[in-house]
C-alpha cells in the first residue's frame, strides 16, 4: 500500500469516528445523505490523492452519479417513511405543509435527474464545452447550499442583534 492510500484511509476513519463520537439527533434521510456524501468524499479523496488511478470515463460520469444518487435518495426516502430529504437541503426554517414538502421534494428529484442527463448529453454532443458546463452546474448546487446558509445565518445574526439590543437597553435606559 502506498502512503497516499494509507493517508486516505486514515482520514476516512477519522471522519467516521468524529461523526459517531457524539452523533447528533438526525432523521433517517439525513443519515442516508451523510453516508452518501461521505462515500463520495472518500472516493474523491482516494482518486484525488492517487493521481492517474481514476479511469477516464469516471470523470465524465462523476457529476451524473452525484446528481442521480441524490435524486434516488430523495425519491426513495418518502416511500420508506423517512421524510423528505429536501428539508435537510433547504432547512427547516420554512414552515410548510406535508403536501408542499412532497411537491418540493419531487421537484428536486426531477431537477437532479435532469442535471445528470444533461451532463451526459453535453459531453456527448460538445465535449470541448463540457468542462465549463460541469462547473456551472456545480455552481448551481452551491447556490442552493448558500441559499440555505443565508436563511440559517440570517436567523442567527438577527437573534444575536436583538439580544444585544435588549442587553444594551436594559443597561442604559
Amino acid at each position: 500500500m502506498t502512503f497516499k492510500l494509507v493517508l486516505t484511509a486514515i482520514i476516512g476513519v477519522l471522519l467516521i469516528l468524529a461523526l459517531f463520537w457524539r452523533p447528533p439527533k438526525m432523521e433517517r434521510y439525513v443519515w442516508v445523505l451523510v453516508a452518501a456524501y461521505g462515500a463520495m468524499g472518500v472516493w474523491a479523496l482516494r482518486y484525488g490523492l492517487l493521481e492517474g488511478s481514476e479511469p477516464a470515463w469516471l470523470s465524465i460520469w462523476k457529476p451524473t452519479i452525484l446528481y442521480w444518487t441524490l435524486a434516488l435518495i430523495m425519491l426513495v426516502s418518502p416511500f420508506l417513511g423517512w421524510g423528505f430529504p429536501v428539508k435537510a437541503i433547504l432547512g427547516t426554517f420554512f414552515v410548510l405543509s406535508h403536501r408542499t414538502w412532497n411537491l418540493i421534494n419531487w421537484i428536486f428529484v426531477g431537477v437532479l435527474t435532469l442535471f445528470g442527463a444533461i451532463n451526459i448529453l453535453v459531453f456527448t454532443y460538445s465535449p470541448g464545452n463540457w468542462d465549463g458546463f460541469k462547473y456551472s452546474f456545480m455552481i448551481n448546487l452551491m447556490f442552493l447550499i448558500l441559499l440555505r446558509f443565508n436563511f440559517a445565518w440570517g436567523m442567527v445574526v438577527s437573534r444575536i442583534i436583538i439580544h444585544a439590543y435588549k442587553q444594551y437597553k436594559a443597561r442604559f435606559p
